[in-house]
């Protein structure tokens, strides 16, 4: 029965030719499967693996926002703070480690708990230029604002957690993204600042008050009083 399906002229194979292979480590389908204790642990860890192995780094990691961020993940484990929950449990487990870059936003990055994973952190951290941390956008809409916050500023809390959630209930997506570009362009990496951007465009109109103009405006704003100081003095 098995070769007569095979043989079908309609059969399709989930693993058709030329498709890439993704190493795995061995003890990870063996005795490490005794500490994984849940289908979505194996699936984040896979996940993380399949992430690390695409991005080609020599010193195999990845920033976190990109697994968090990941359509796969979300579609099998769900929103950002549930792969959160189910990260930090890999992490305990000794699974995988986690460090924060020495860097203005705080960038934090994941690797396999290796042999030589230890002693890869230190040059990770010495050799990484933050300049070479863009603005990762998230692909999957209702949690893309979750995912430009931690990438670009820092680690999420409740509050801050509420804030953008609202944020996104509020303004369209192409602004909450050009509000965080433009943060990070003016190295200004802060909520309240991204918070300023959109508040100014709800109210004065997209396009209307961009960086370049605030700071024209500041500055005609001091000439003006200075200019009405001077002529103060003189008169």
């Amino acid at each position: 029965m098995k070769d007569e399906f095979i043989q079908k002229d309609n059969h399709v194979s989930a693993f058709p030719k030329g498709v890439h292979f993704t190493p795995v480590p061995s003890p990870l389908l063996g005795p490490l499967l005794k500490q994984v204790s849940s289908y979505n642990e194996l699936v984040c860890i896979l996940r993380l693996i399949s992430l690390i192995h695409l991005k080609k780094n020599s010193l195999n990691w990845i920033e976190q926002n990109l697994l968090i961020s990941d359509d796969i993940l979300q579609s099998i484990v769900g929103s950002t703070g549930q792969i959160i929950e189910v990260l930090d449990n890999c992490i305990e487990k000794g699974l995988v480690l986690r460090t924060s870059l020495k860097t203005d936003s705080g960038i934090q990055i994941l690797l396999l708990n290796t042999f030589n994973a230890k002693s890869n952190l230190d040059r990770i951290i010495q050799d990484v230029d933050a300049t070479s941390f863009e603005v990762v956008e998230n692909n999957h809409q209702t949690e893309n604002i979750f995912g430009l916050y931690q990438n670009n500023i820092g680690t999420l809390n409740p509050l801050i957690t509420e804030e953008l959630r609202h944020a996104q209930n509020r303004y369209p997506k192409e602004w909450i993204q050009d509000a965080f570009r433009e943060a990070v362009v003016n190295n200004a990496r802060s909520w309240r600042y991204i918070q300023s951007i959109l508040k100014n465009w709800d109210s004065s109109g997209r396009g209307q008050s961009t960086e370049t103009d605030r700071r024209k405006s500041g500055r005609n704003r001091r000439h003006i009083k200075e200019a009405g100081q001077r002529q103060n003095k003189r008169y």
